[in-house]
């Protein structure tokens, strides 16, 4: 079609709908272009561009080149995580609140149910997350 309209192709389905063809049969166009490779050619130009810059008045500039060179260089500085727990693990810490929030919304739907038995009520309701007939057992640790 050359009226400027796209050109539409018949879709093809089964019967639950999906489809049996790919919507971009040929792929990813080739282009041919590393543009990785054509970064990593001009590495030495664009240190010697970062060198030129560290020495610039311009302050900002300065300290912007400086970052760059030191963070390519040296890569960029480690973000400490602060363990205040002594010797115990945070995943295990983590663990350890999940168990308890999880103990304790349980006891909640117990005592739901229990409430409920008191007021004429089969004594089932549904458990916090809409989840029906769920008992959960923590009479074992799961991965301990």
């Amino acid at each position: 079609m050359s009226d400027g309209q796209p050109q539409s192709r018949k879709v093809v389905r089964d019967t639950s709908g999906r489809f049996l063809s790919s919507g971009n049969p040929g792929g990813r166009p080739k282009n041919g272009l590393d543009l990785p490779a054509m970064c990593r050619n001009m590495t030495p130009e664009v240190v010697r561009k970062l060198a030129e810059l560290v020495q610039d008045e311009d302050h900002r500039v300065a300290l912007a080149a400086c970052r760059e060179i030191l963070d390519r260089g040296f890569g960029r500085p480690v973000q400490p995580v602060q363990d205040d727990t002594g010797s115990t693990q945070l995943s295990m810490l983590h663990l350890i609140a999940a168990r308890a929030v999880a103990e304790r919304l349980q006891s909640e739907w117990e005592a739901q149910g229990s409430q409920g038995a008191a007021n004429g009520q089969n004594g089932h309701s549904t458990p916090p997350g809409g989840a029906t007939g769920v008992i959960i057992d923590y009479s074992e640790p799961a991965l301990e």
